[in-house]
C-alpha cells in the first residue's frame, strides 16, 4: 500500500525535521473507479451496514460501508503516519456531505472540512466515480494527491496507486522576498 512505499518514509523524514515550519493547512483527495463495487447489492459487505449500525438505537444515517468507509481511510492512515504525532491535526469541528448509490446506498462521494484542535484546517475529498477499474483494460488506479502546508514550505505527494513510481514527492519551500521562494527540491 501507499503507506509503505518509500516516498511515505521521506515525507514522514521531511515533516519530523521541521522543513515545513509548523503544519497549518492540509487538502486530501483520492478518486476511483468504483463503481462497479458500491452500487452491486451483490458485494454485500461492502455496501450493507455494519453490525455497530443494525442497531436499532443506531441513529447514523449512513446506508453502506461505501467509499469513505472503505477507501478514504487509507489516505487518513496515510497522512497521519507521516505527521507522525498524536497530538498532531487532531479534529475537533468536522462538516461533511456526502451522495450516496442508487441501488445500494453506499456512500460514493464525499467533501469534508475538518477543523482541528491545533489550528489546522484540513480538507478532504474523494469519488467513486472516476471512468474506469483496476480490472478494466487498460487498468484504471485511484488517483490520489495530498498537499501539507507549513509555515516553512509546503509538501505535494500524488500519483496513481497502481503505479508505486507515480507516487510524486515534492517538497516547495518559503522564503519570502528570496529568489528561492517556491522552488520544488
Amino acid at each position: 500500500t501507499a503507506s509503505y512505499r518509500p516516498q511515505t518514509f521521506v515525507a514522514k523524514e521531511i515533516i519530523s525535521s521541521g522543513q515545513l515550519g509548523e503544519i497549518r493547512h492540509i487538502t486530501a483527495t483520492m478518486n476511483g473507479g468504483l463503481m462497479w463495487l458500491f452500487d452491486d447489492k451483490k458485494n454485500e459487505s461492502w455496501v450493507s451496514k455494519t453490525p455497530w449500525q443494525k442497531g436499532e438505537d443506531s441513529k447514523t444515517p449512513m446506508n453502506g460501508n461505501g467509499y469513505a468507509w472503505g477507501q478514504l481511510a487509507h489516505i487518513l492512515a496515510w497522512i497521519y503516519a507521516v505527521l507522525g504525532a498524536d497530538d498532531v491535526a487532531v479534529p475537533k469541528k468536522v462538516f461533511c456531505t456526502m451522495t450516496h448509490a442508487p441501488n445500494t446506498g453506499a456512500d460514493i462521494s464525499l467533501a469534508a472540512v475538518i477543523t482541528c484542535s491545533d489550528g489546522i484546517t484540513f480538507s478532504i475529498s474523494g469519488t467513486a466515480l472516476l471512468p474506469g477499474s483496476q480490472y478494466a483494460d487498460p487498468p484504471i488506479g485511484k488517483r490520489i494527491n495530498v498537499e501539507i502546508f507549513g509555515m516553512e514550505g509546503c509538501l505535494l505527494w500524488g500519483g496513481d496507486d497502481r503505479i508505486p513510481e507515480t507516487g510524486k514527492l515534492e517538497l516547495r519551500r518559503s522564503a519570502p522576498g528570496k529568489k528561492e521562494d517556491g522552488q520544488s527540491e
